[in-house]
């Protein structure tokens, strides 16, 4: 095991379970005392970045094995027991989903056995967890066919839109919170989105299929990570099955959340940095910035991460991939139908009211404080909360 993945994967993977604590409490929505939680939790991710703090020897004995048995333990009975689907409406199927969970929770305990941890019976058990998971979240298209969320009900339309011939953004979409919401309904999203996820709703009906592939390629490259920095690989397969169970996985499936496409980009990108393969890196961060607005972010760790190990050079060649494939993206559709390309992916972030109900920093400070921040400002903070809550 080397040396800084030893002394660090103990609390990377313990902010990963607090934070799978506060997303799976709150849902999403605004509580002070969770997002002030939320925050201090970054804040001190962040801080142990720094290998020069002094930890106590207690937290310096922990090992990554323990802290990744107790959560996963956690992870795995909470998502039986509370597996957040919010718009069942085939009750039967919902009652067999809870089975299959209960069977996961059942067999992912079972593997932290010590006489089965060290023997082959290992492999059943682990089988058996990861395809119970599996199985649940492919339920969910059927358990939850139709959520009243305007993220899935307008992505649907949107795909339907674009095969049809129709430019997406400047069609009309339904108000399906009848005038609840203060905003116009349009499909917000980058080209990229219709990309991933358009082959899969024209082949299997949903747009949803994308997401569980995307949560498949982000369990694997969990695994590669693993293995690189750690080696063993059940501690790997452990730490692929803490994300699989991830408190809110059924939840961001389910509602058709954007978030869940880029942690497989994250992961892919994660692995070409970490093999040092910068031109790879540098196409992934142009589907990643042609995907959600937000994306651009990942470019500043990116490049400062590919000066240090490449040097100037090599980052400005990534940079120029990343926004040459972002462009050649969104270049159609730019043509196309650039007014309601510019209006929809554009100016409607910078001219939506900020949510006071939504969880994030800036609410907390409308709420708590009165500070209200507005314009090009308050979309680069937002951008920068929401990857945060992605990234963790």
């Amino acid at each position: 095991m080397s040396e800084g993945f030893s002394h660090k994967g103990p609390f990377e993977i313990a902010f990963f379970g607090l934070i799978a604590f506060i997303l799976s409490a709150t849902l999403g929505s605004y509580c002070f005392e969770y997002v002030l939680l939320f925050t201090v939790t970054l804040l001190a991710f962040t801080l142990n970045k720094n290998s020069r703090l002094n930890r106590p020897q207690f937290l310096k004995d922990l090992r990554l094995p323990h802290i990744v048995s107790i959560l996963l333990i956690l992870s795995l009975w909470r998502v039986w027991h509370r597996p957040l689907v919010l718009y069942v409406e085939n009750t039967d199927l919902a009652f067999w989903q809870r089975g299959i969970l209960l069977l996961g929770a059942l067999s992912g305990s079972a593997l932290l056995i010590r006489p089965i941890f060290e023997t082959r019976r290992f492999w059943f058990f682990l089988g058996v967890c990861f395809s119970s998971l599996f199985l649940a979240k492919l339920l969910i298209v059927f358990v939850s066919p139709c959520p009243k969320i305007d993220v899935f009900v307008f992505g649907e339309l949107a795909i339907d839109f674009l095969r049809n011939g129709l430019s997406p953004y400047s069609q009309k979409y339904p108000d399906i919170y009848a005038g609840t919401m203060d905003y116009i309904p349009r499909f917000v999203y980058p080209p990229g989105v219709l990309y991933l996820t358009g082959p899969f709703k024209w082949l299997f009906g949903d747009h949803r299929f994308a997401y569980i592939g995307s949560d498949l390629v982000a369990t694997f490259c969990i695994y590669k990570l693993c293995r690189k920095y750690n080696g063993d690989p059940k501690t790997a397969l452990l730490v692929c099955l803490l994300w699989f169970s991830f408190p809110v996985g059924l939840l961001s499936i389910e509602q058709a959340w954007v978030d869940s496409l880029l942690f497989a980009f994250i992961g892919l990108l994660s692995l070409a940095l970490a093999n040092k393969r910068y031109l790879l890196a540098g196409v992934l961060l142009g589907i990643i910035i042609s995907t959600k607005q937000y994306g651009f972010i990942l470019a500043i760790p990116v490049l400062v991460n590919g000066q240090a190990q490449a040097g100037k050079n090599r980052a400005i060649i990534v940079a120029s991939l990343a926004v040459s494939f972002a462009f050649l993206i969104c270049f159609p559709f730019v043509i196309w139908d650039p007014q309601g390309f510019q209006q929809s992916v554009v100016f409607d972030l910078l001219q939506h009211p900020l949510r006071t109900d939504a969880f994030s920093f800036l609410t907390l400070l409308q709420v708590q404080f009165g500070v209200v921040l507005s314009g090009p400002f308050s979309l680069s903070l937002k951008a920068e909360s929401h990857l945060q809550e992605a990234s963790c």
